[in-house]
C-alpha cells in the first residue's frame, strides 16, 4: 500500500519546515535579464532551487514526505510552471489526500501571495481544525 500524505502530516511537516522561519518571505532568488540588460528577480515561485533542492514551502513538504515524488515534481515543473493542484493531475497516483492537497494548495496560495511562512502555517492550521 502506497502512503499518503495527510492533512495531519502536512501540518507536521510544515510545522517542522517554519519553525525557526516564521518570519520568513519566500524568494526564488532567481534573476531575469530585461531587454536593457538590467536584471531583477524573475518573480515566479519554484518547488526546487537550480541546484535541486526544495525552495518554496511545498516544495519542502514534498521533499521530506517523499523524495521520490518531489523529484517527478521538480521533472514536471521544468516543463511548465504550475501550482500544486495541476501537479496532482499530471503525477499518476499522486500520494495526497483531497483534503491534504487542499491545504497545500492553501500554504502555496498564502506564501504566492507574499505572506510569510508563519502566516502561511497558521492557514495550514485554520483548515486542519488543529
Amino acid at each position: 500500500m502506497t502512503k499518503k500524505l495527510t492533512p495531519k502530516k502536512t501540518l507536521k511537516l510544515l510545522e517542522d519546515i517554519v519553525k525557526g522561519r516564521e518570519n520568513y518571505i519566500y524568494s526564488s532568488g532567481r534573476v531575469d535579464e530585461d531587454e536593457y540588460g538590467e536584471e531583477s528577480e524573475d518573480g515566479n515561485c519554484y518547488y526546487a532551487n537550480e541546484d535541486g533542492s526544495p525552495s518554496c514551502i511545498v516544495g519542502h513538504v514534498l521533499s521530506r514526505f517523499d523524495p521520490n515524488l518531489f523529484t517527478q515534481v521538480v521533472e514536471l515543473e521544468q516543463s511548465i510552471i504550475i501550482g500544486i493542484v495541476d501537479v496532482s493531475k499530471n503525477i499518476p497516483d499522486f500520494p495526497v489526500t483531497v483534503e491534504a492537497l487542499r491545504v497545500l494548495k492553501m500554504v502555496q496560495d498564502s506564501q504566492d501571495n507574499g505572506a510569510q511562512w508563519g502566516s502561511a502555517l497558521a492557514v495550514a492550521r485554520d483548515e486542519t481544525e488543529y
